[in-house]
C-alpha cells in the first residue's frame, strides 16, 4: 500500500494544485500551502516505510523525467496554460522526487533465503 501511495501522491499534489488554480476564495494560498505540506509529509512517510525495489526506483526516475519535460514545456509556453500555472509546483516536485529517490535507494528490500542457501548454510553449521 505504501508503494502505491508513494507513486500516486505526487500526482495527487499536482491535481490538487491544478484544482486550486481555478478556485477563488480569500485564504486560498494559506489553505493550499497547508494541504501541500500535509500531502508532502504523508508522501515522505510512505516512502520511508516502503522497500526500494527496482520498479519503484524506475517509476520515480520516470516521474522526474516527466516533471522536467513538463517544466521545460511550461517555460517555453507552447500554448499550454495549465503547464505555465503548474510549473512552480512541478519544479518543487522535481526536488522532492530526487529526495524521495534517495530515501527509496536507502531502503533495501528484505532478502529471501533460498532453500539452496539455507541448506548449504545449515550444513556448514552443523556438520
Amino acid at each position: 500500500m505504501n508503494k502505491i501511495f508513494g507513486m500516486i501522491l505526487p500526482y495527487i499534489i499536482l491535481a490538487f494544485v491544478g484544482i486550486m488554480n481555478y478556485v477563488d476564495f480569500q485564504y486560498k494560498l494559506i489553505v493550499t500551502a497547508l494541504i501541500l505540506g500535509i500531502l508532502i509529509g504523508l508522501w515522505f512517510t510512505c516512502l520511508q516505510k516502503c522497500e526500494g525495489t527496482v520498479m519503484m526506483k524506475l517509476g520515480m526516475i520516470l516521474s522526474v523525467i516527466l516533471f522536467v519535460v513538463a517544466v521545460i514545456l511550461g517555460m517555453l509556453n507552447l500554448h499550454l496554460d495549465i503547464l505555465s500555472d503548474l510549473s512552480s509546483t512541478l519544479s518543487l516536485l522535481i526536488g522532492l522526487e530526487c529526495a524521495g529517490l534517495y530515501i527509496i535507494s536507502k531502503n533495501k528490500p528484505t532478502l529471501n533465503m533460498t532453500y539452496k542457501y539455507s541448506y548449504r548454510n545449515k550444513r556448514r553449521r552443523y556438520f
